[in-house]
């Protein structure tokens, strides 16, 4: 998420984020403008009692992968209920109320199609990958769209990878079983855009989703770093990870992430 010019903008690596067919693009347009003709229904009969929450920023909603533009912000009552079909769309443990309603209450969307090419039961093998390239493909502070890492997705439109983000939500891939994607590419992918910002605020918060889980946890804890870790909600964790120089070949700056997940389990 970027604030410039009053716009908002965020990455939502959400599940089944694949590259979709026309027809799912206008169930997507039907389901949206439901959504939006449901809203300006009960604001014709309830606009003397309604609260008006103004905002410039423009909204973009994503369902299933494919996004929908609008030239003004949606209503909050509209972005909630998009956020929570968006959660309900995962076969996983779905986020809770109270879990969308800390991340629904500051968004606007904004969102891109990903591409995941990994598997769970690679995890180890993959961050194992990641720390052998950690001072040449797999740095922490780099372009990834020039960069062949295993885990870093370079697949997203050019201009993402030189946004200074302020904030990304990790809900998806799926994570479930041995042969779904997992998340370690979108947690390891956030880490390096938090840590590769050229201005803007210097700190980046991310959200993962299902933070129990192992493969959360593990890569959570490589590459987001436990030290920065200011809240556990539920299953819904909360990092600040703060930009580093571009020399920096370390992501955290404790050594202790392997010997404390090790101790706690």
């Amino acid at each position: 998420m970027k604030n410039n010019n009053s716009n908002t903008k965020l990455i939502l690596l959400h599940p089944y984020i694949q590259k979709q067919g026309t027809s799912n693009r206008l169930w997507l347009l039907a389901i949206v403008s439901f959504f939006t003709i449901a809203f300006l229904v009960t604001l014709i009969y309830t606009r003397d009692s309604l609260p008006i929450k103004t905002t410039s920023a423009a909204a973009v909603a994503a369902v299933t992968g494919s996004s929908v533009q609008s030239s003004s912000a949606l209503p909050t009552t509209v972005i909630n209920t998009l956020l929570h079909y968006a959660s309900k769309s995962n076969d996983s443990y779905h986020m809770t109320h109270a879990e969308l309603k800390r991340i629904s209450d500051v968004l606007q969307i904004d969102v891109f199609d990903v591409q995941y090419t990994t598997k769970t039961s690679e995890t180890e093998e993959l961050v194992a990958a990641v720390k052998e390239q950690i001072g040449n493909e797999c740095r922490p502070v780099q372009n990834l769209l020039f960069s062949e890492c295993k885990l870093g997705i370079n697949d997203l439109p050019n201009h993402v990878y030189e946004v200074d983000w302020d904030l990304i939500l990790i809900d998806g891939p799926r994570g479930d079983g041995p042969d779904g994607p997992g998340r370690m590419s979108p947690i390891f992918t956030a880490g390096v855009l938090a840590r590769s910002k050229k201005g803007g605020n210097p700190k980046t918060h991310v959200f993962v989703h299902d933070y129990y889980r192992h493969v959360e946890r593990l890569c959570g804890d490589e590459f987001l770093c436990r030290e920065n870790l200011v809240e556990s909600y539920d299953m819904l964790a909360h990092f600040v990870v703060e930009k580093m120089d571009e020399n920096s070949f370390e992501f955290c700056r404790s050594k202790n992430t392997t010997s404390s997940r090790a101790s706690s389990s």
